[in-house]
């Protein structure tokens, strides 16, 4: 059975079945690295949001004292 199949197999179905597991799992890793870049990605746009909002507060409430 396993020579029949052997013989049965041209050699783009080995490059496939050879290189087939590691370009999943290539991609498997890029996913993951893609969700926490984005997730690191979320964390500096809140972060600079609310320091533009501190700035903002200041500089209004400053304005606020100044009148």
């Amino acid at each position: 059975m396993l020579i029949w199949f052997i013989r049965q197999v041209t050699w783009p179905q080995v490059v496939a079945i050879l290189t087939g597991p590691v370009c999943f799992g290539k991609n498997v890793i890029n996913c993951v690295q893609f969700w926490k870049a984005s997730k690191i990605l979320v964390g500096v746009d809140l972060a600079e949001r609310e320091a533009a909002r501190q700035a903002q507060r200041q500089k209004a409430a400053g304005t606020g004292k100044a009148n």
